[in-house]
């Protein structure tokens, strides 16, 4: 039999996704209590990358602010999120984009592993300005010239 020898980290890492971004849908959600003691959502994410679909871990606190907030906007519970009042039951269904990385384990005892750095918030349209129209040509006279 001939193959090629990887490494025992090479083999974890072949079934990660690369760091990028990608749409998701919460399809678990819990509200649990942290190590801490503080209330906080756990989601599992079902991860979508062609053909593959991994499941990944996150957890929701208020003490990761940015995180928190991202999730809501990105996921269309900017209203729950405003009001200081966000449940479990809120978040399953809920679907959006995610930005996904490799993170090691600087112990060295657990493989790599992927996890969210942040959720993708979609920009809003901002009004038309044609002053950012880059082809936008005049003559001698400082006239536009439409095409």
């Amino acid at each position: 039999m001939n193959f090629t020898p990887r490494s025992a980290k090479e083999i974890a890492e072949a079934g990660l996704l690369p760091k990028g971004e990608y749409d998701f849908e919460v399809i678990r959600s819990e509200n649990k209590v942290s190590k801490k003691g503080n209330d906080m959502i756990q989601v599992k994410l079902k991860v979508f990358h062609g053909a593959s679909t991994p499941f990944i871990d996150d957890y929701l606190l208020a003490s990761m602010e940015a995180k928190l907030r991202h999730f809501c906007e990105a996921t269309g519970l900017l209203e729950k999120y405003e009001s200081g009042a966000l449940t479990a039951e809120d978040c399953l269904g809920r679907v959006g984009k995610v930005k996904i990385i490799v993170q090691e384990d600087k112990t060295g005892e657990y493989d790599p592993k992927n996890s969210v750095k942040d959720y993708v918030v979609k920009k809003a349209k901002k009004d038309f300005d044609e002053s950012e129209i880059p082809n936008k040509t005049q003559d001698e006279n400082g006239d536009d010239i439409p095409f």
